[in-house]
């Protein structure tokens, strides 16, 4: 059972000096810029009534307009600090004003009620009305003693200040109330709501946001980057060719014939591998090992992705090759493995642990401290297009490391001579 309190409502008097200093308040909204006295932000009537009023108007005590003053209970302490000058105003639960006065607390007239209702004609308040106090009865109370307890509090006459008991009343405003200021059973709706969330995480969304803008930046970078060192790699192979047919390099051996004209995609000419042989034998610090079962192999390629990777191999080989201060040339191993062709590339640098040629080919690993960890995951993305293999192995005998990739190779009866080329471009 629950019967409720004030018969007329309960509601909150915002109570001010009769003539206050700084300047008279005539109205709620004249908070804007004072101190507000409360025994507790918790006090349903005697502050929260009376926030949630200030809400609806603009103002709002949370964000210091006007400025919370807790003075704790009892709610005569409000009073007092209102008196002292201590706040501007005060917040009194519903009647406590015309108690005081009765018995003599507080002079009739020495604070005056901010913004009076006037349908309220035994206490002053300056705010909506809503139930008032409420009786329970616990969940192991007998039955007969709430029925006995319930039939005496409805019997009682008003009291000086005309407030009785009565049947339960309608506490949807109240819920209303609560469930606006996101306190009581609806503090969670804090928890979740924007600004709240904003104001907990806003560190991590901004760090979030700028390793993201971060990322997008070095991903564009690195885009650039890639486009330069392949353009770079062109040019320096096109010089290097066109420097061997013209310049007293080696030429061709009789019946190489001139190179095809390109025919786009994954197609175009290539060289055969003794076109190969005589050109690797021009670049200094390399040695071709080819097999005899090796001549004649054709695969699909796309020729110069093909030259890009081997002079990613052939850098990577030479900079290993460096940090030991090693001469001994790099070897290039051209051989047949059943349907495929094998390319090596085999230097005496100082080699990598297993640990470290697992994780070779990864985007952004390096082993080098100036390095961007890309030549050879570009490499392995080139070969996976042609349908290829590419891995590391340890020399032996060492020291050294040995990358090799594979090819499929193509049924020469099938093959079209167009879109076709040797096994090493």
């Amino acid at each position: 059972m629950a019967p409720t309190g004030l018969e007329e409502g309960s509601g909150d008097p915002l109570v001010v000096p009769d003539e206050p200093a700084g300047g008279a308040l005539a109205a709620l909204a004249d908070l804007k810029g004072r101190t507000l006295a409360a025994a507790s932000v918790d006090a349903f009537g005697g502050y929260q009534i009376l926030w949630a009023e200030l809400r609806r108007l603009g103002l709002d005590p949370e964000q210091g307009q006007p400025r919370p003053v807790l003075t704790g209970f009892p709610m005569a302490k409000v009073v007092e600090s209102v008196l002292n000058g201590d706040a501007d105003a005060g917040v009194l639960r519903a009647c406590l004003l015309e108690h005081l006065e009765q018995e003599g607390a507080l002079r009739p007239g020495q604070l005056r009620v901010l913004s009076p209702r006037a349908d309220m004609s035994r206490c002053r308040v300056s705010s909506r009305l809503y139930p008032g106090w409420a009786f329970a009865a616990a969940r192991s109370t007998p039955p007969a003693l709430s029925r006995d307890v319930l039939v005496a509090l409805l019997s009682l006459s008003p009291d000086a200040a005309g407030q009785s008991w009565s049947v339960p009343a309608d506490y949807h405003p109240v819920h209303e109330l609560l469930q606006a200021l996101q306190i009581g059973p609806y503090a969670f709706l804090r928890e979740t709501a924007w600004p709240s969330l904003w104001e907990r995480y806003w560190a991590w969304v901004c760090g979030l946001v700028a390793m993201l803008l971060a990322w997008g930046a070095y991903t564009l970078h690195v885009e650039h980057l890639v486009q330069r060192r392949t353009r770079e790699l062109t040019q320096a192979m096109e010089a290097r060719g066109g420097a061997r047919r013209g310049g007293g390099a080696p030429r061709p051996p009789p019946g190489a014939g001139p190179r095809r004209p390109r025919a786009g995609g994954a197609g175009g000419a290539g060289l055969r591998v003794s076109e190969t042989s005589w050109l690797l034998a021009g670049v200094p610090g390399v040695t071709l090992r080819q097999e005899s079962a090796a001549a004649g192999l054709q695969v699909w390629v796309d020729p110069l992705q093909a030259q890009q990777v081997l002079l990613n191999l052939f850098k990577n080989a030479w900079n290993a090759q460096q940090a030991v201060g090693c001469d001994l040339p790099i070897e290039v191993s051209l051989s047949r493995e059943g349907a495929r062709c094998s390319v090596a590339v085999r230097d005496h640098g100082p080699g990598l642990s297993p640990e470290l040629q697992a994780r070779l080919f990864e985007a952004f690993f390096t082993t080098k401290p100036d390095g961007l960890g890309l030549g050879l995951s570009i490499c392995k993305t080139i070969i996976e297009a042609h349908g290829g293999e590419i891995g590391a192995i340890e020399a032996r005998p060492g020291p050294g490391l040995v990358i090799y990739f594979t090819l499929p190779l193509v049924d020469g009866a099938q093959a079209q001579p167009e879109r076709v080329h040797d096994c090493l471009p």
